[in-house]
């Protein structure tokens, strides 16, 4: 049984060249999802739109200074290693050490220090991007934030499996930078 898109097609913002590309993934898209042939059209621009949109570069690396609780769980660790106590124990027990100690102590423990390290990439899902283009757009009328959550929650659960594809398909672009 075929699956009819309901929603409306995006208007072009401006003319694209064709590429061979969109049209083969519109037709595998339509197929996968069973989608109906007068959708496939639909289809074929959203993808055209997800790939107009420019990818940011991350940055290779990134540089931090290096915090007193760093160092002070790093000395610490290396204290207790091999001691046969669980991971997640030992870095409660390092954290409570942290807390209870009194702030000249944990001043011994600033540091210069910077750490220069990649830097680290946000995954985000369709629903992520979904989410995010869609609260400034409710965001005057539903104040509470938790019922903003809840009605972007019901509304992308509301959409149908090809309109939900086209946010997925822009998490994959982002992540594949």
């Amino acid at each position: 049984m075929a699956t009819k898109v309901t929603a409306p097609a995006p208007a072009p913002a401006q003319a694209v060249p064709e590429d061979p590309r969109f049209k083969a993934l519109s037709e595998l898209l339509a197929q996968r999802l069973q989608i109906e042939k007068d959708d496939l059209q639909f289809i074929h621009e959203c993808i055209q739109k997800v790939y107009q949109v420019p990818v940011p570069a991350a940055p290779a690396t990134t540089t931090r200074k290096v915090s007193a609780w760093n160092v002070y769980m790093k000395q610490e660790m290396a204290a207790r290693k091999g001691k046969g106590v669980p991971g997640s124990q030992l870095m409660q027990e390092i954290g409570a050490a942290w807390k209870a100690l009194p702030a000249e102590e944990k001043a011994k423990f600033q540091t210069t220090e910077t750490v220069t390290g990649k830097a680290v990439v946000h995954h985000r899902s369709g629903y992520n991007i979904y989410f995010s283009e869609q609260t400034p757009l409710i965001k005057a009328t539903v104040p509470s934030a938790v019922e903003r959550m809840k009605q972007i929650g019901a509304s992308w659960k509301a959409l149908t499996p090809a309109q939900q594809a086209v946010y997925n398909a822009r998490a994959k672009e982002v992540v594949a930078v």
